[in-house]
């Protein structure tokens, strides 16, 4: 495919978004369909134009009307800049994953439920950490963990974020076991008991 025909391809999607969609579920839809194009099958693009367009779709993910929407799809625009290595790039991941805990910080206070957002981000910035992205900091981990550990103490509900939270800190601590990899991960396992 010609590089000029692979922008089009990309772009048009986007001026449709930016023109005709406005209903937020299909735009948040929109916005992880083309993340999804863009990771798997997008590799003829120059550097200057994947970038323009990897910006202006986390500009849209950013504006979403939920901010559980903007943090999901922030999240998701971070492979953006991770899964095709011809346009790595760690420092936008990190924008992104701290784009999406300030979206979920604002989501928690209107509605308590939101607080899956956490054990999502968790899980992102795992899959970054374990795949060396070096801009990812066991202090943010750390303080991720905090958060979902204090909100799993305080809560009596067998929620969706309690199982989320134990299948996260189950991956954690199998791979303690089988890796050095996440040994510096300080996590409390009695969760996994209960």
């Amino acid at each position: 495919m010609d590089k000029a025909i692979c922008y089009e391809f990309i772009t048009q999607p986007l001026i449709i978004y930016e023109e005709d969609i406005n209903i937020s579920a299909q735009q948040f839809d929109c916005i992880v369909w083309i993340v999804g194009i863009l990771c798997t099958h997008i590799n003829l693009l120059d550097n200057e134009n994947y970038n323009n367009i990897a910006l202006k779709l986390t500009q849209h993910a950013n504006k979403l009307l939920k901010k559980k929407d903007q943090c999901i799809g922030v999240l998701k625009c971070s492979h953006l800049y991770w899964e095709n290595k011809k346009y790595r790039n760690s420092n936008k991941v990190i924008e992104c994953l701290q784009k999406s805990i300030k979206n979920a910080e604002i989501a928690i206070q209107s509605n308590n439920d939101n607080i899956i957002l956490f054990t999502y981000m968790l899980d992102k910035y795992l899959y970054y950490y374990e795949a060396q992205n070096i801009d990812v900091s066991e202090e943010t981990l750390h303080y991720l963990i905090d958060i979902c550990q204090d909100y799993y103490n305080k809560t009596n509900d067998d929620t969706n974020f309690k199982q989320e939270y134990k299948k996260v800190i189950k991956y954690v601590h199998d791979k303690q076991k089988n890796s050095n990899v996440f040994q510096k991960i300080n996590i409390d396992t009695s969760i996994l008991r209960s």
